[in-house]
């Protein structure tokens, strides 16, 4: 599975320090990058939809928490 993440939608900050705390729950995803959207492969038989969808709802938590600051 790829997860796009459009930076003008998402603090590229806020994605990589997610990567960095679930990096282990990911099982090792990969992360490729252009000028618009942050890009992470995630191996789908090794990780469960629910912790895809609690990593993406942290990404989002930090994003919006950085912005109130």
């Amino acid at each position: 599975m790829i997860i796009n993440l459009d930076k003008r939608i998402y603090s590229k900050d806020a994605i990589y320090r997610s990567l960095e705390i679930w990096s282990q729950y990911l099982v090792s995803p990969k992360i490729s990058e252009n000028s618009i959207e942050i890009n992470i492969t995630v191996d789908m038989k090794k990780v469960e939809q629910l912790t895809i969808a609690e990593f993406l709802n942290y990404i989002l938590d930090l994003t919006t928490s950085e912005k109130l600051l």
